[in-house]
């Protein structure tokens, strides 16, 4: 169970339709909001103001939003378009029935003015028992506490002695599409019946292999 901070703590309903009004919305989104997600609550704010941590360079506040969704399939498309139009950072406790998952967007600002963002990666936790969701607060700046929550959502994936955050997002999305390349190039080879292209297959398996363990 996620326990923040008593200063942090928001707990005020955010009508759907605040989302319609103060974001470019299209009809499908729309829909998507009312069949998708039950309800959204403002969990909590996490800022100099309500924490004891210095501002960062990047990240200047964390809104936590709770949203009950409707079936346990996650609207991405949603969440992505929340957060890349919401001038801050954020993370999202999602619920279905009684389990829960988190799901953060590592996002990066579109320009030096810091109006709006650039999604880079989405990492999203396994629903488990909402008794059994942990996410804690670490760090004494805001660009730290945001690179902890990352690093927990992600759950591995992220090289942890890797401390600049964005690098370790870009190794592992370079890392993801050589895992990709890897597969169609496996799919490739078992449908080939001419052994010198089977060989040049298995010559470009061996070298894309060898740099996922670099």
């Amino acid at each position: 169970m996620i326990t923040f901070p008593e200063s942090t703590i928001v707990g005020k309903t955010v009508p759907k339709t605040a989302f319609y009004k103060n974001l470019e919305v299209n009809a499908r989104m729309k829909q998507r909001f009312v069949d998708d997600v039950a309800s959204v609550t403002w969990m909590a704010k996490i800022a100099p103001s309500t924490l004891n941590v210095t501002d960062g360079k990047t990240v200047h506040e964390i809104t936590v939003f709770r949203m009950v969704l409707k079936k346990e399939e996650v609207p991405s498309d949603v969440l992505m378009l929340i957060d890349k139009q919401m001038p801050r950072h954020s993370v999202f406790v999602l619920q279905h029935g009684d389990k829960q998952c988190l799901y953060v967007n590592y996002k990066e600002w579109h320009d030096a003015e810091q109006r709006q963002f650039d999604i880079v990666k989405t990492y999203q936790t396994a629903w488990v028992k909402e008794a059994d969701i942990v996410l804690n607060i670490e760090g004494s700046t805001m660009d730290a506490v945001f690179s902890s929550f990352v690093h927990q959502i992600a759950e591995g994936l992220l090289d942890a002695n890797t401390k600049d955050l964005h690098t370790a997002v870009m190794a592992n999305k370079e890392h993801e599409q050589i895992q990709k390349n890897i597969n169609i190039l496996e799919q490739k080879m078992l449908k080939e019946k001419q052994p010198r292209k089977r060989f040049e297959i298995h010559q470009k398996l061996v070298k894309l292999k060898a740099k996922l363990t670099q």
